[in-house]
């Protein structure tokens, strides 16, 4: 088996326009070395996300799972530079599962981390991905299409 090097992500222009939230990490979420550790910062993007699908789908309780996460850090966040914002933008949707960039900006607004993930759309009562509805795909690109790219 031969292994690929990770492909390092790059800071997207622009992202700044992109819709955001304002989050606070724990004290918890600092290590040893006073930053923000790195396990964090999966569970910082699953809150934003979490609260950008509930408000663009219309839902207290968005229906989806992570299916690939991968990151980029580009500096560390110490305590004293929080709140972060993560700022989120669908990329695209398919049949039941939508692409992302995410980045999270640490309080003086200077990038920090970058992400690039794969959610999927999830029926609860069969423990599978199932199709967005055009409501959900057009909540995520912020369109009136019904076009499905495959």
């Amino acid at each position: 088996m031969t292994h690929e090097p990770a492909r390092r992500l790059t800071v997207p222009s622009g992202y700044e326009y992109w819709w955001s939230v304002e989050l606070q990490p724990w004290w918890r979420d600092i290590d040893y070395l006073g930053h923000v550790t790195a396990a964090v910062y999966g569970t910082i993007y699953e809150e934003a996300m979490a609260r950008f699908l509930s408000e663009r789908w219309e839902t207290g309780d968005a229906d989806y799972v992570v299916a690939h996460l991968a990151m980029t850090y580009v500096r560390e966040v110490r305590m004293s530079e929080t709140p972060v914002r993560v700022f989120v933008r669908c990329e695209e949707a398919r049949r039941s599962t939508f692409v992302s960039s995410l980045v999270i900006a640490g309080s003086d607004g200077a990038p920090r981390n970058v992400a690039h993930a794969e959610h999927a759309a999830w029926d609860r009562q069969l423990r599978r991905s199932r199709p967005l509805t055009p409501k959900e795909r057009n909540g995520l690109l912020g369109t009136t299409s019904t076009t499905v790219a495959e």
